[in-house]
C-alpha cells in the first residue's frame, strides 16, 4: 500500500483497507488544473449514490463550505481541549466536478488543516446530481461533508 492515509478501524478488521486504498491510488487526479496536490477522483456508482444519500438523511451529512468549515473547526476544537487528534481518516471531504479553482483551493486548505482526519475526494458529477444524489432536488451542492465514521466505511467500502 503506498497511497499515505490511514483509513477506518472497521475497514481494516474486514481487511478491506489495502484494496481500498490502492482503488483511491489508482484514482488520483490533480484537484484543480495546475494543482500539485492530488486527490481521488471516483465514480458516482449507484452504491455510492445510495450510501451518501442514507448520510444525509441521517444528519451525518453538512453541505455548503461554510457550514463544512465551521464543523471541522467546532470538532477541532473539541479534540484539541481532549488533547486528541487522530491520525485515521474519521470524515470524507466530497465535492462536484464542476467547482472553481478557487473553490477547490479553498477546500484543499480546509482538509490540509485537519490532518489524517479528513480526505477530500471528487467525485465525477455536477453539483445539481451531487444534490439531487443527496436528494435536494433544485439545489446545488459542490461539497457535502460526511461526518459519521459508520457513513464515511460504507461510502469508501462501495468503491470495492
Amino acid at each position: 500500500m503506498t497511497y499515505d492515509i490511514k483509513l477506518p478501524k472497521d475497514l481494516v478488521k474486514q481487511k478491506v483497507d489495502e484494496q481500498i486504498c490502492s482503488i483511491l491510488e489508482n484514482s488520483l487526479q490533480p484537484v484543480s488544473e495546475g494543482s500539485e496536490t492530488k486527490i481521488p477522483c471516483i465514480e458516482l456508482t449507484q452504491k455510492v449514490r445510495s450510501h451518501i444519500f442514507y448520510a444525509g438523511k441521517t444528519k451525518h451529512a453538512v453541505f455548503g463550505f461554510e457550514s463544512i468549515e465551521q464543523t471541522l473547526a467546532k470538532e477541532l476544537h473539541g479534540l484539541e481541549k481532549m488533547g486528541t487528534i487522530p491520525n485515521r481518516i474519521s470524515r470524507l471531504l466530497i465535492v462536484s466536478n464542476d467547482g472553481s479553482d478557487r473553490f477547490y483551493r479553498q477546500l484543499e486548505f480546509v482538509e490540509k488543516s485537519h490532518g489524517q482526519r479528513v480526505m477530500f475526494i471528487k467525485v465525477d458529477v455536477d453539483s445539481d446530481k451531487l444534490a439531487q444524489t443527496l436528494g435536494l432536488k433544485g439545489k446545488k451542492i459542490k461539497s457535502v461533508l460526511i461526518t459519521h465514521k459508520d457513513s464515511v466505511c460504507n461510502i469508501l467500502k462501495q468503491l470495492l
